[in-house]
């Protein structure tokens, strides 16, 4: 094994990089370090960026690690590092803890799904939901994950392909981000009861229409938490609008801003940015999160319809099991194409995926041309989901 990890760093094929057992992996982080590790830290996610490199004491020589390991390594250290104490040691430490975690999960998915797809074919929706989401949130104990699924989806949602399409507005709101946002309210109870949170946590949310009244209907009258929306007054449809202002609760708030859906996200953001006022929210008992996709417990719960849709066209034999698809998505922020990104990650045979856009298509532009360029006018259409410049979920599949 130690040969062959000498052998993958050397060709630089990070992107297979995976183990099946302790030894394999000690063996694998014997030769990484042997090798040594030349690494870039970026804290320019949720503060100001920060730009360092360090040379650990303990190694001999340097390489740079190019490639998916090192854009993930990099990526969870900025979310498990306390920048403020860090020092050599402690980097050290860090990076071993997260190249193991990060080995160990590659490995899993890999060997959880790849090779294990036909025993999920007959599941429910709800079934599996709990198998899918289950690999991500594993603090989260069996049953509290199983009640927080049916309390989410049961009655309440369903999926259905028809013509080749996938129905995904069979949902309280009829947009399809019920899938995601049925169900964080419920994961997120579970979580805060877990970890002894007192405060009453504050979701914060941009909507350029369908989220909106998503994370409203969700987290209407849930204790513990209160929902304030961001929308364009100018850039949802008069249906959303509606849907949004009539929403009752005793704890949800809904605000019309004169700019478009990139002003209202940047403002949730610059919040989510403001130490100083967090502090303070939180010596008066209130924490901050958000219902966009930028919480990734928005995110992972999409992935399942995607598993799903595909065991529907396996079960009605449109398809056969292995057979490649190819998934078109409409996409503003980048979040549902990435869900299905995530799913052919897991094992699931999709070929391409195809990136639909409106004509506010900079998105078309970056994977045409590889150049993201947000400098043009954003153009109101008819499907204000997807009057968007700014796609938060590129960063996602930049660092993946």
């Amino acid at each position: 094994m130690l040969s062959y990890a000498f052998q993958t760093l050397n060709q630089g094929n990070y992107d297979d990089l995976a183990v099946e057992s302790f030894d394999e992996m000690y063996d694998l982080l014997a030769a990484i370090l042997a090798k040594g590790i030349g690494i870039q830290l970026k804290q320019g996610l949720y503060r100001e960026y920060i730009n360092r490199q360090e040379e650990l004491p303990v190694m001999r020589g340097k390489i740079n690690m190019p490639g998916t390991i090192k854009n993930r390594l990099a990526h969870e250290l900025l979310l498990t590092c306390d920048f403020d104490e860090l020092s050599e040691n402690n980097l050290l430490n860090q990076i071993l803890k997260t190249t193991v975690m990060l080995l160990l999960k590659n490995a899993k998915v890999k060997a959880e799904y790849k090779d294990d797809l036909k025993k999920k074919m007959g599941l429910s929706y709800e079934e599996l939901a709990y198998e899918i989401i289950g690999e991500f949130f594993d603090d989260i104990d069996n049953k509290s994950l199983k009640e927080a699924i049916n309390e989410a989806y049961n009655k309440k949602f369903f999926v259905r392909e028809e013509k080749n399409f996938l129905e995904l507005y069979h949902g309280p709101t009829s947009a399809f981000k019920d899938a995601a946002l049925l169900f964080l309210p419920q994961i997120m109870k579970a979580a805060k009861k877990k970890e002894n949170i007192n405060e009453e946590i504050v979701i914060l949310t941009a909507t350029s229409g369908d989220t909106g009244k998503a994370a409203l209907n969700g987290f209407s009258n849930v204790d513990g938490f209160k929902v304030v929306v961001y929308y364009p007054e100018k850039g949802v449809s008069q249906i959303q609008q509606k849907q949004m202002v009539t929403q009752e609760g005793n704890n949800v708030k809904v605000i019309g801003i004169r700019g478009n859906f990139d002003n209202a996200q940047s403002g949730v953001k610059t919040i989510f940015g403001d130490n100083k006022l967090k502090n303070k929210l939180k010596e008066n008992g209130f924490l901050l999160s958000s219902a966009n996709s930028i919480n990734i417990g928005r995110l992972i719960p999409q992935i399942v319809y995607y598993f799903y849709g595909y065991f529907d066209l396996v079960n009605k034999k449109k398809i056969k099991e292995g057979d490649e698809i190819n998934v078109v998505v409409p996409t503003g922020n980048f979040g549902n194409i990435l869900a299905a990104y995530y799913g052919k990650r897991m094992g699931l045979p999709i070929g391409k995926l195809i990136c639909s856009s409106n004509e506010n298509n900079v998105l078309t532009d970056f994977l045409n041309t590889g150049l993201y360029d947000k400098r043009r006018e954003l153009i109101l259409t008819e499907s204000p989901s997807m009057d968007i410049l700014i796609s938060s979920n590129l960063e996602r599949l930049l660092f993946e």
